[in-house]
Formats: structure tokens, sequence, C-alpha cells
């Protein structure tokens, strides 16, 4: 702990661009109670936008580099955590190998927060086959004390993995700050002036789409449903908010049936002001641990359409505040998207009932104080808190054995 009695904690990203477990960070650093914790983030990866947002928290951040060679960014790494003299690693990627370093820096308690499998890995998960069991050892538990879930989907997966992790999981959702995301009146000046600049005239359907241009997120779906309800919707527009590796490919795809409907912003640092401009938030992903662009769509009173996978549904409550379609299915998204663009009075009273939910399940608030909980009850080892059984990888269990102790 630091002299005046807070305790330090360090959260480990595996990247500096704006994604939903940086914007977790982000919001955890900017309502955390600063007189009874130290935050700092370290980046696995090269400086980003995420960087700087979280400096302006606070929170003290440390750039590890791309360009360094594995062992060179691997001391680099041991050393600041040494330095630091972190009483919490609150690891948000995976991988045993950080876990240990930490631990044998000094630092008392490793928790890992388990935001999603990786793209290889979605099949697996959503089986629950025991036989993942030990690539859900290796790459979350090894080297935790404690596990944190985003969602009960995620939970289920690591428990039908590993069933002796039933009792030592928590389970926290995301949060929204609702000061920032919020509805807004449809003809408000600022509204007005976000149409005027992207070219959307006055009364013309939107269909939103906000996320990284990535497979996972699924964008060649709507694209598909987009092209379905074109000849339905003359003056329907879909607004693509983000960037990503697909950007170029699906810009092409767009181009060969009309690409003037849709329209691809790049990263944008106004996203509560345009999803005041959507008529309807679609999320057509192949796999969603959660989802928090699902809680800022609602919490600005928008209606989201998405496929019902994972743990989609524990955000989005179907025929209240959104409508779930089945995976993969385009004509299904395209219909919901009909049903919405059809039926205003449903819209606007999905969007109130999606305000309401985020009012009284999702405050990012809230969600810091469980994880204050978290982190006081891991230090002083009280209430629930209970450690994994610790397996070091090969060739560190010499070297732990005299420098490393179980908290």
């Amino acid at each position: 702990m630091t002299a005046d009695g807070r305790i330090r904690v360090l959260h480990l990203l595996g990247s500096a661009q704006v994604g939903g477990v940086e914007t977790f960070v982000l919001e955890l650093a900017h309502y955390i109670d600063r007189h009874r914790f130290q935050l700092s983030v370290c980046i696995v990866g090269s400086h980003g936008p995420i960087v700087d947002a979280l400096r302006a928290t606070g929170a003290v951040v440390h750039v590890l580099g791309v360009r360094k060679s594995f062992w060179p960014k691997i001391l680099s790494y041991f050393l600041y955590v040494r330095a630091g003299r972190f009483d919490i690693l609150h690891a948000n990627v995976g991988g045993r190998l950080p876990r240990y370093l930490a631990r044998l820096a000094g630092c008392r308690v490793v928790i890992t927060h388990v935001h999603g499998p990786t793209d290889q890995d979605v099949e697996a998960w959503r089986v629950g086959s025991p036989s993942f069991g030990p690539r859900i050892n290796r790459t979350y538990l090894q080297g935790t004390h404690h596990l944190i879930a985003n969602s009960h989907a995620v939970a289920r997966s690591l428990t039908a993995c590993c069933p002796n992790l039933a009792t030592r999981v928590s389970i926290i959702y995301y949060g929204i700050d609702l000061a920032r995301f919020k509805p807004a009146v449809a003809d408000s000046p600022e509204v007005k002036a976000l149409r005027h600049e992207l070219g959307l005239p006055k009364g013309d359907p939107v269909v939103g789409f906000i996320g990284r241009l990535v497979p996972q997120k699924g964008l060649p779906y709507l694209l598909r449903a987009a092209e379905i309800l074109q000849t339905h919707y003359p003056n329907l527009r879909f607004v693509i908010v983000g960037d990503g590796p697909l950007g170029t490919e699906l810009k092409t795809s767009v181009a060969l049936f009309g690409g003037s409907r849709c329209l691809f912003l790049g990263e944008r640092s106004d996203v509560p002001n345009l999803l005041t401009l959507f008529d309807v938030l679609a999320v057509p992903s192949e796999w969603e641990a959660f989802g928090i662009v699902n809680l800022e769509a609602m919490a600005t009173a928008k209606p989201v359409v998405a496929f019902d996978i994972d743990g989609i549904p524990e955000a989005i409550v179907d025929g209240e505040t959104g409508l779930l379609v089945p995976h993969r299915d385009s004509r299904a998204l395209a219909s919901a998207i009909t049903q919405l663009l059809d039926d205003p009075p449903l819209r606007h009273r999905m969007g109130a009932a999606g305000r309401q939910r985020v009012e009284q399940r999702f405050d990012v608030r809230c969600m810091v104080r469980k994880f204050e909980s978290i982190y006081e009850t891991a230090t002083c080892r009280s209430g629930n808190f209970r450690k994994l059984e610790l397996e070091p990888p090969a060739g560190f269990r010499g070297r732990m054995q005299n420098g490393i102790r179980d908290p």
C-alpha cells in the first residue's frame, strides 16, 4: 500500500486502441475512489488513443511498446511492477507469464478478468467441453487468485470447462456513464449540426453500427441485410462507426450495391452524439461475451437489433429493449430492422425501456463500487475471496519457491 494507506492496483492491457476492454478500464480509472486506491495501467502494445484518455483521469500509464523484442519487454515489465510495489495486478489479458512475473516482482494478489474468448476458441467455449479445460487453465487460471467474468455466459463457459471454478468466479457487468450517454431531442441544434456534417437529410431513417471492423463484429451480415432493405427503403442510411483491418474490403463490397447508402466514419470520439442520430443500432456479432455498445445505445434510448448469442441476452431483453434474431441470419436481421422502422411508437417504447434498464442495472458507479469491494476484500483476506490453485509454468518453479508466497 501507499504511505497514506491506499491500495495500489495495476491494470494490464494488451492494446491502447479503443475497444470494450479499454473502455472498461477507462471508466474504472475515471470513477474509482482516489482516496482509497492508486490506479496504474501497463499497456503491452504501442501508444494509442486510450493512453491520453487514461492519463487525463489521473491514472499512471506505462507503455511497453511493440518494437521491443520479447525478453527486453519482459524485463521492462518485471522492473516496472517491482518498482511500483503494487498490491493487486488486474490482468485484462490472458497468458500466465505476466501473472507469474507480477507475483515474482512482489505483487500480493493477481486477479484475471475474462472479457471473452479469442476468435479461435469461440466454439469450444460455447460447447463448454471439459477437454478444453487445460487450455482455460493455462490461459486464465495458472498464477491467478481470483477470476472475474463480464457476463454469466462467460462464467458458464469457464465452469463448464473447469467445474471446480463454480464458487471462485465473480460476475461483474460493465457499466455506462449515464451522464455521458443520454437521450437527446431529435430537433436539438447539436443533432441538426451533426446531421448536416454527415450529409444525412432530416427524416431519412438511420441504422447504425459501432465497432471494430474485424471478423468478430460480423459487419458482412449487416451489409447483406442492407442489400435486402434497399428495395423497400430507398432513403435508408447505414452509418458505420469504427475502423479495422477489414475496412477496405467492406467498403469495396458496399460499393457493389450502392455505396452512397453506407457511410463509413472510421474512429470517432463523439459516439454519444452519433448514437442520437440512429433510429436503430445493429449488433451482428459472430460472438459477443456481453457487448458494451448495447448498453451505450440503450442509455441513449435507442432500440437494438442483435443476434441471440452468448451474453447479448443479458443486456438486451428481447421484445422489450430490442429484438434478438437467429445467429448469422441476415434476412431475420433485415426483418427485425423493418419491424422497428415501420413502427415509431415501438421504437420509442423500447428506447425508453432500455434507458430504464441501464439506469437500474448498468450504472458505471455501481460497477466501480463492486470492483472496489473486490480489491479491498482481496487485500485483507476477508469475506468470500478465495484463491485458485496455483501451478506455475515450467521453468518458474525453482525461482518461485523462495520468491513468491500466496497472499
